[in-house]
């Protein structure tokens, strides 16, 4: 019983990842026809950036549901290296877009134009990053919001 129920979180929190991948970047597609939005370039890479990360979330709960599924006690042995490489890579893509944006203040280059949009895209991806590889930041069921407050500190990632 303890199993299935392992299974069908596992399997939702893989299921609102793939959903978020296509939500998100979508809605604010679709925020960005409805305003007037300048530096809309640099807010479509941080929206790149940002489904990149959630694929990577999609791809860990589907690794650890098929894991599951298998009755197998470990993940893949190829887990920690890619992922330990995503982490790096994401750090590299998150310290892009401050470049370009100092880039785009200082020479007034149309391309690098930003906006409060793009910077609020950019600290969701920040955010977004320290929940999947430094601290549990989101909190949606009750054993999460136990552990926080009997602790009083944030959980470690899973990855």
């Amino acid at each position: 019983m303890f199993r299935q129920r392992m299974i069908g979180r596992i399997r939702y929190l893989r299921n609102i990842e793939i959903w978020n991948i296509i939500s998100i970047p979508a809605s604010l597609i679709v925020a960005m026809t409805q305003i007037d939005m300048i530096g809309w370039r640099m807010m479509i890479y941080n929206i790149v950036v940002m489904a990149f990360m959630f694929l990577q979330g999609a791809i860990y709960w589907d690794i650890k549901l098929n894991s599951l599924i298998q009755h197998k006690a470990t993940l893949p042995d190829t887990f920690r290296t890619n992922f330990r490489t995503l982490k790096w890579f994401n750090v590299v893509l998150l310290l892009i877009y401050p470049i370009m944006a100092g880039y785009g203040m200082t020479t007034f280059a149309p391309l690098f134009e930003t906006s409060w949009w793009s910077h609020g895209v950019f600290l969701a991806a920040i955010f977004i990053h320290i929940n999947y590889y430094h601290w549990q930041l989101s909190h949606d069921n009750p054993t999460d919001l136990r552990y926080l407050m009997t602790h009083y500190k944030l959980r470690r990632s899973p990855l």
